[in-house]
């Protein structure tokens, strides 16, 4: 370190005084910081804090551990140190005081005055003398002071504070997974609840698979976020946390498909070729790039590639309807595909331009393997999502690096991802928790393992899967969890031994298919419920219960506490926040909070508005249009929603959307479509026609209609012919009748009778899936309204009666029950 800074102490006087200042607080106050404030000390009635969070690469970390074995010190005095430097340079004093907490204590948990004791280090910084002389004082004051430690007193925040009134603790320092080897023996030094702490500034330092995690809390009502962040400067974007990774761990596998591997040394090299190419095409901060690729290790570079060379990633699935692809092009302005040959799009006059991975490699293989230069910075674009939009057409969502970087950091965190991890890619690249699976593995040193089409959906085959590939972190909608918990409680499958962590998010998760999870995991795997809308960065809250016993399951699950550098309100009409246990709409601010909608303008001022309890500078909040309320233990339970919004699946769906593209078939006259609940709670669609063609033959059309517009989640898996709409006593439509009123869904063939025990078995596993009371041997599932989750319920059945274990790809290839009675 070339840091320059000296430390004289009162060894003896420090050492002295230690037990009387923990006792009596105030006492710390000898030492009294006059801290850049932005606004004076005043009167009120909480204390409203704020944070800011950021990483330091593991090489510091490494760093710091050489030179706390060269010198003799404990790991944490480097640290303690340099905050004392920071400190002395903002104040313009010498003299400096900080708080060190230690203790056995859960962040969620909160502050245990048995457990959690604290350490007053007291130095005097002198520009005379060096930082090692400055580190072996600290290092001194705080091994003294540790052996009479006391008891943490915690400030009572709700006490109201006069303007001249000096708090008992100004500058708080924790740290987690570092260790203070102190003669012959050490203490942890956690992480705390520091929303809870009442003090100026609390620095706290975490240890992590990619470096050092570090969280800055600070009074709001004193400092403005720009004087935090030029204390404490953001300055990564996604790829640059990656490479940090590469150069740590070159020779791990980052990347497993079909049994073959990919290391991070040659993930990056050839992402760092298709980047330089892709700048050589004009790419470069804020250029849209389209992405159309099926899983493969041709998808990892070039997610990785395109934030390597400044551009956006546009992640377009290749399942969906040419024309929605098209649309999506056109409406980014995107000026460079990346896909493959077989994949390739009729563009219709779209002006990007097509970059085939396999045609083209021979150019950009000639590339440099080094990092190339990038100009993007954490204000840029590193997405643009698309979603369902309530207009007829899908909606962008524009998400810059700093909301990922966060999100990404506090995912590593909160799931406690390892170098040893590999971690499952179930989700589409178009659906935002692929971001989560994809980029806090590669930020941690882990694997990540892409499924296959060949992968089994049915819960047995499925956990066969995963513990053949030794998956050890889940990250699954929440529809599918309740199908592999609905399968679990009747197989009695025993979970895979390596699986450790399941996450579930994108809807309401069912309080019964919790209870039956625990039966069946016996409390061995963690589980976490996520939530958050895509203009949040992926996610916003997560809930991780504390609860073993089937019986101590809560009647209804929360979504639980915004994770780091998140903020979420739950406010009235007047963006006032609601009582305890009152229902309100979910706001959410903070760093994750997206730029706003692509081409939107008018849509980005309704949804993302001036935050009124922030005091940073263009700080926003997204209205979420959610329901919400906090329950008493500060946590947070999703009600449901305010409008036509539903989640089919974990995606999110506009039924509006819907309705749309079915009044434009010429047949039509008027159309609505429900979310009916089926088993946990999920969604399944129902679309209610008006039209001159009422037999059923027509069904078959207009689901042909819509999957040539719509992806296969928006096309509903029932259509019910009525001679008009029911309406309620002011003429709207009565949404709630139609909810109950389905009728049985007749097959567009002749049903013919069958002697064969297997068709007739399967027959009648085909309407109980399907919810339908006829079939015939040339219906065709996916026609019927099938799709993957009822896939895998197909699969499950179809497994227990004949034995049979089917994959998705065989239900593609054998879609009619006439082939797949001859299959099995």
């Amino acid at each position: 370190m070339d840091i320059t800074a000296a430390a004289t102490n009162d060894t003896h006087r420090a050492q002295g005084a230690g037990p009387s200042l923990m006792q009596n607080p105030q006492a710390s106050n000898l030492v009294w910081l006059e801290l850049p404030l932005d606004r004076p000390r005043r009167k009120r009635e909480e204390f409203r804090p704020a944070w800011e969070s950021s990483t330091l690469p593991s090489d510091l970390t490494i760093a710091l551990r050489e030179l706390s074995e060269a010198e003799s010190v404990a790991p944490v005095a480097p640290l303690l140190a340099a905050l004392e430097v920071m400190l002395a340079r903002y104040t313009g004093q010498q003299e400096t005081a900080i708080h060190v907490l230690f203790g056995d204590v859960e962040v969620t948990r909160g502050i245990d005055s048995e457990s959690v004791q604290s350490v007053l280090v007291r130095s005097e910084v002198s520009p005379d003398l060096t930082f090692l002389q400055l580190l072996k004082t600290v290092n001194t004051v705080l091994t003294n002071n540790l052996r009479s430690a006391v008891p943490f007193e915690l400030p009572n925040s709700k006490r109201e504070l006069e303007p001249d009134e000096k708090r008992n603790f100004q500058v708080l320092f924790s740290a987690k997974s570092l260790l203070l080897p102190l003669n012959n023996f050490s203490h942890a030094v956690p992480s705390v609840a520091v929303q809870n702490i009442e003090c100026d500034l609390h620095l706290s330092i975490e240890e992590c698979t990619f470096g050092l995690l570090i969280s800055l809390m600070y009074d709001s009502d004193l400092f403005e976020s720009a004087t935090i962040r030029r204390m404490y400067p953001h300055d990564c974007c996604v790829h640059q946390l990656v490479e940090r990774q590469v150069g740590h761990t070159p020779t791990a596998i980052a990347v497993e498909y079909k049994g073959e591997i990919l290391t991070y040394e040659e993930l990056n090299a050839r992402a760092n070729q298709l980047a330089r190419y892709l700048q050589r095409l004009g790419v470069g901060p804020e250029v849209p790039v389209g992405i159309c690729l099926d899983r493969s290790f041709d998808l990892a570079i070039t997610l990785l590639a395109v934030l390597k060379s400044g551009g956006v990633c546009v992640p377009l699935d290749p399942k969906y309807p040419p024309d929605r692809l098209t649309f999506m092009l056109e409406d980014a302005r995107v000026l460079v595909l990346v896909t493959e040959q077989n994949l390739l799009l009729d563009r219709n006059g779209t002006t990007a331009r097509t970059v085939c991975l396999m045609r083209d490699w021979r150019a950009i293989r000639h590339e440099s393997c080094d990092n190339p230069t990038c100009q993007a910075t954490p204000e840029n674009l590193a997405y643009i999502i698309y979603t369902s939009g309530s207009t007829g057409k899908p909606r962008g969502v524009l998400l810059p690096h700093r909301g990922l970087v966060n999100h990404n950091t506090a995912a590593i965190r909160l799931y406690e991802l390892r170098r040893c991890d590999r971690v499952l890619q179930f989700s589409s690249i178009s659906f935002d928790i692929s971001v989560e699976e994809i980029f806090p593995t590669w930020m941690a040193g882990a694997t990540l393992v892409f499924r296959s089409e060949e992968m089994p959906l049915a819960a047995s085959g499925f956990l066969h899967w995963i513990e053949k590939q030794k998956i050890t972190v889940l990250d699954l909608p929440t529809a599918y969890w309740h199908e592999l918990v609905h399968e679990l409680a009747e197989s009695k499958a025993p979970l895979p031994p390596a699986l450790r962590t399941v996450i579930v998010g994108g809807e309401k998760a069912s309080a019964t298919a919790f209870a039956s999870w625990l039966q069946a995991s016996a409390g061995k795997v963690r589980w976490i419920n996520t939530y958050g809308p895509t203009e949040a960065s992926v996610i916003a809250t997560a809930w991780e219960p504390a609860i073993s016993d089937p019986r101590d399951a809560p009647s209804s699950l929360p979504i639980g506490r915004p994770i780091a550098n998140t903020q979420v309100y739950v406010l009235d009409q007047h963006l006032n926040p609601i009582p305890v246990g009152i229902a309100g709409e979910l706001y959410i601010g903070g760093l994750g909070v997206a730029r706003g909608y692509l081409n939107r303008p008018e849509m980005t001022t309704a949804r993302f508005i001036p935050d009124p309890f922030s005091n940073r500078e263009g700080a926003r909040l997204y209205r979420t249009g959610d329901l919400a309320r906090y329950l008493a233990s500060g946590e947070i339970e999703f009600l449901g929603r305010r409008d036509f919004q539903v989640k089919i699946r974990g995606y999110r769906v506009e039924l509006g959307e819907i309705e749309a593209a079915l009044r434009s078939h010429p047949d039509i006259r008027e159309a609505v479509v429900v979310a009916r609940s089926e088993t946990f709670g999920d969604k399944r669609l129902t679309a209610y026609v008006v039209s001159e063609r009422a037999a059923v033959s027509a069904i078959k059309q207009w689901r042909s209609f819509l999957k040539e517009r719509l992806p296969e989640y928006m096309v509903p898996s029932s259509f019910v012919a009525v001679d008009a709409l029911p309406l309620t006593p002011n003429g709207k439509v009565d949404r709630r009748t139609l909810e109950n009123r389905e009728l049985p869904q007749l097959s567009s063939h002749e049903t013919v009778g069958s002697t064969d025990p297997i068709a007739n078995e399967l027959t009648r596993i085909w309407q109980s899936v399907l919810g339908i009371e006829s079939t015939a041997p040339e219906d065709n599932f996916w026609d019927l309204g099938g799709h993957s989750l009822l896939a895998a319920r197909l699969t499950q059945q179809v497994e227990q009666a004949f034995g049979t274990r089917l994959t998705l790809s065989a239900l593609i290839e054998a879609p009619t029950l006439g082939q797949l009675a001859a299959l099995i």
